[in-house]
């Protein structure tokens, strides 16, 4: 199988040139790709399987809730199979505070604190930790799982992370 190789995710691309993420198994063999082409005011992803054909895409607009006030709404993905149509998957970026964490932080804080016997949960509420919920569609495969998993990275990466 001849596979093009993936470019290097990088924070020094240039403006609107495409960012890619190989995703390799356990043994670093692809099992697939995701591209970031730009697009104006839409945040999408292309997930590619192995054989270099599209699975899945990953959308979500620019215009959400939580987009403008993460403490209100996360931001969702939408997952559409590969003839665009919608499937019953997504992706969605939950931020750290939600309004039933504002309401009983305290209490939220010791209960997780005393549940928590190495801090994590802690870290959870008190530290900025990276949360995403994925439901992946009816029917995919554990490859298009990890596929999906380093779209939901990709994100992550391109639409959340500091850049510095």
């Amino acid at each position: 199988m001849n596979t093009p190789p993936c470019k290097r995710l990088s924070r020094s691309a240039a403006f609107l040139t495409p960012v890619a993420l190989c995703v390799p198994d356990g043994l670093g063999q692809k099992i697939g790709h995701i591209e970031d082409p730009w697009k104006c005011c839409v945040m999408d992803q292309r997930i590619f399987g192995p054989d270099g054909q599209q699975i899945y895409g990953a959308a979500g607009s620019v215009c959400q809730t939580g987009v403008f006030c993460p403490c209100l709404a996360p931001v969702e993905f939408a997952l559409t199979d590969t003839n665009g149509q919608p499937t019953d998957g997504g992706i969605a970026k939950i931020f750290g505070v939600s309004r039933a964490i504002i309401a009983g932080i305290w209490v939220a804080f010791f209960q997780e604190c005393q549940q928590s016997s190495c801090g994590q949960g802690c870290a959870e509420i008190v530290a900025k930790v990276n949360k995403f919920r994925v439901t992946f569609p009816a029917g995919a495969d554990p490859k298009q799982k990890m596929a999906l998993i380093g779209c939901t990275m990709l994100i992550d990466f391109e639409y959340f992370e500091k850049k510095s």
